[in-house]
């Protein structure tokens, strides 16, 4: 029996206990286990109560996906305002964002989502070629432009999967030395 609904005048309090229930179980379980039932369970509310906000499991899995990629657009933005003007100025804020994503569960959330939802994957090819046209226009600099790219995104890869065990100091120097790169190609 599912516990007893509640009730909130606050409804974005109540999508966002709903976007947190669909992500936890999406990082904990798996895609599969991100069904209209379980989440509302998760986050304990009536199914209709999740339906009110979310029309279907893809408006869910939408709005989900638009948080996580907000969460990413805001650090961005932020460190494009703290790198100086310059030709690198993105790809070092990229670099940074990369390695300051270091809360895994929403990095894991938005990896598992670009695998299983094609709103999401679509949605992540048009960011990172928007972020590879600010990058130089000669095809020489800007492949090696791509490499710093993809050096930071296999950074943000390799820690959503926890795959290495780096200390604090470890990703400091990684993040400088690709930092580094990008000063060598101004």
């Amino acid at each position: 029996m599912l516990p007893t609904p509640r009730r909130t005048n606050q409804p974005e309090q109540l999508k966002a206990a709903l976007l947190a229930a669909a992500m936890d179980l999406l990082v904990d379980s798996g895609f599969q286990s991100v069904t209209l039932e379980a989440v509302a369970r998760k986050a304990k509310v009536s199914k209709g109560g999740l339906l009110h906000h979310f029309r279907n499991k893809g408006a869910l899995l939408d709005a989900l996906t638009q948080l996580l990629f907000d969460q990413f657009h805001e650090k961005y933005e932020l460190a494009v305002q703290q790198e100086p003007p310059g030709a690198v100025q993105h790809l070092r804020a990229f670099v940074r964002v990369c390695f300051a994503m270091l809360d895994a569960r929403p990095a894991r959330a938005l990896g598992l989502l670009n695998l299983f939802w094609p709103s999401c994957t679509a949605q992540c090819e048009r960011l990172l070629s928007g972020l590879v046209l600010q990058d130089a226009p000669d095809a020489r600099l800007g492949a090696r432009m791509l490499l710093v790219r993809l050096a930071g995104e296999g950074f943000w890869y390799a820690n959503m999967q926890g795959f290495y065990d780096l200390t604090e100091q470890r990703r400091i120097l990684l993040c400088d030395e690709l930092l580094r790169m990008c000063d060598d190609l101004e």
